[in-house]
């Protein structure tokens, strides 16, 4: 699902202005993860409060690992800085990091597989 995105002429992308647009994307699925929330774990008004809450509070480099991180594993996509701002840096919104960051995990684990 590719979600619309605020364009900013040719303002580069920064970690602040790529967390608030990773945000948006949480809270359009908002009312859905709720939903799921309540009939899978029978989550309580108070429990679907607190999930908001969290979602408020999450740092810019917490929403951001949360979608370079496996969600499997726990192994980071991404696992150095400099190419972690090289890739937001040169990426146009929230959608082409994503793209970016999967090309970029494609590629290192191809390359792993290789060397192993």
């Amino acid at each position: 699902m590719t979600l619309p995105v605020k364009k900013v002429g040719a303002i580069r992308m920064d970690k602040h202005r790529l967390a608030e647009e990773l945000r948006a994307r949480q809270r359009l699925t908002q009312a859905e993860n709720e939903e799921r929330m309540r009939k899978e774990f029978g989550a309580t008004d108070q429990d679907i409060m607190l999930f908001r809450q969290k979602l408020a509070e999450i740092t810019d480099d917490e929403i951001i690992d949360s979608y370079i991180t496996c969600a499997h594993c726990g192994e980071r996509h991404i696992d150095d800085e400099m190419t972690l701002t090289y890739i937001i840096e040169n990426s146009k919104d929230s959608n082409d990091f994503l793209d970016k960051a999967q090309a970029f995990a494609e590629h290192k684990n191809r390359y792993s597989r290789r060397r192993n």
